[in-house]
């Protein structure tokens, strides 16, 4: 039984549709963050997310799914803002992925 696998814009589609994902988690985050000490950090985080080249290493592809992750726990410490620290700690943790992710592009 022959293996398909995914052909090329598959794969580039599937990629976009993730980096819309992470736009769109971070479009919520900035709501969230609205009437926060942290608002104008996470917009300017959030713009830089925002406009991602998309990228086909596996490097990139790696970075940007650590970046996910951090966007979702982001987004849920902002949604409930009990601990302001543990946000600060996540927006340096997505700053050092950004700057990782921009230095190997």
């Amino acid at each position: 039984m022959p293996l398909f696998r995914k052909s090329k814009d598959k794969e580039r589609k599937e990629y976009i549709n993730f980096l819309q994902k992470l736009s769109s988690t971070c479009d919520l985050s900035l709501k969230y963050a609205e009437k926060t000490e942290h608002h104008l950090r996470v917009q300017v985080l959030c713009d830089d997310v925002r406009y991602f080249i998309p990228f086909e290493t596996e490097e990139i592809k790696h970075i940007d799914s650590k970046i996910s992750k951090v966007l979702d726990d982001l987004k849920i410490l902002l949604y409930t803002n009990r601990e302001p620290y543990r946000v600060q700690s996540k927006l340096d943790e997505l700053e050092l992925l950004i700057n990782e992710r921009s230095s190997r592009e």
